[in-house]
């Protein structure tokens, strides 16, 4: 997926997820800004730090 594209699905997917289901976010770095972009758009939504290692970062999405 291209870059300037990524957003907008991130958001498209976390936007369908039923109540409860997760979603493992991989990204290549650190996605702070774009998490709290998704918490203020997704009240209710918790996001878990899976692993942080240079070149990949994980973090599990739950919708509330």
């Amino acid at each position: 997926v291209p870059p300037v594209v990524r957003p907008g699905a991130i958001v498209g997917a976390v936007g369908s997820l039923p109540a409860g289901v997760p979603l493992v976010l991989v990204a290549p770095h650190d996605p702070a800004g774009l998490l709290s972009q998704l918490s203020m758009r997704f009240p209710g939504l918790s996001a878990e730090y899976l692993s942080d290692e240079p070149g990949e970062c994980r973090v599990r999405l739950v919708r509330g």
